[in-house]
């Protein structure tokens, strides 16, 4: 059972979020909200029925320009989908950092990333 991490009963009270997101935590992950933990699920149904393999949380990529580390992007999922990797993102909202970095996922390391929208 996913445990809701923004709420302690024991603990001090915790600053609320800037984007009002839950976090959870599932399976040894902590998810940025309940939407990204609910495509985790999806996908891990998806690797068990064989539509998908090589299911990885979390993964980090060093983008680098000219010999010059930029920043580290992690997205929320990468697996591979009939013989092609799919990175991908849960978004509720984009942020002007998320669309640097989307951009230079694709122009440093020409991989495009997938949003999955919060409905």
């Amino acid at each position: 059972m996913p445990i809701h991490l923004d709420y302690d009963p024991t603990g001090p009270p915790r600053r609320p979020s800037t984007w009002k997101n839950i976090h959870v935590e599932d399976g040894g992950y902590r998810f940025d909200s309940k939407a990204e933990h609910r495509r985790w699920q999806q996908l891990v149904l998806l690797e068990k029925a064989g539509a998908i393999s090589d299911l990885l949380v979390h993964p980090q990529y060093t983008l680098v320009v000219n010999g010059l580390t930029i920043c580290r992007y992690t997205a929320d999922f990468r697996y591979t989908d009939r013989g092609k990797e799919v990175v991908e993102d849960v978004k509720g909202r984009l942020t002007q950092i998320y669309g640097i970095k989307k951009r230079l996922m694709q122009a440093c390391l020409g991989i495009k990333v997938r949003e999955v929208y919060d409905t």
